[in-house]
């Protein structure tokens, strides 16, 4: 049923925008919904587990945050004339940065206490929501 909305979609966004079907925007749908893919996945290995985690938009915007931090302080940003090969040096900071956030919501929850709940509420009421990341951050620098 899912598919065949998704196929209609499709066919009726063709009609209207002929240029809906060229390569060049096939890629770029592709690498916008890559993110949200990969993050599906892991969302559904936790709903297996019979756990859930609604903290993964906050770790997400997180690692933006710090990827742009990181490029911008290091870099001598905002003129923008970064060299490719120095911007990708934020990358394995900002990865381990989020990866250590992530390890970290995972061992609460394991080794927590027994009693505690198995739901990582890092946005929503009494968090942090994902807007608020860049304020966190700024007041930490």
């Amino acid at each position: 049923m899912l598919i065949g909305l998704i196929i209609v979609i499709c066919v009726v966004t063709a009609i209207v925008n002929p240029r809906f079907l060229r390569v060049q925007n096939l890629i770029n749908i592709f690498q916008q919904v890559s993110i949200l893919g990969i993050v599906a996945c892991g969302i559904g290995m936790l709903l297996v587990a019979g756990q859930i985690d609604i903290s993964v938009g906050t770790q997400i915007s997180f690692m933006g945050v710090m990827l742009s931090m990181v490029i911008q302080r290091m870099m001598g940003l905002p003129d923008g004339n970064v060299p490719q090969w120095q911007a990708a040096l934020a990358y394995p900071l900002a990865f381990v940065a989020t990866f250590a956030l992530g390890l970290a919501m995972g061992a609460m929850a394991t080794y927590g206490p027994a009693h505690a709940p198995k739901v990582h509420l890092l946005e929503g009421e009494g968090g942090m929501p994902a807007g608020r990341v860049s304020e966190a951050l700024a007041l930490a620098a």
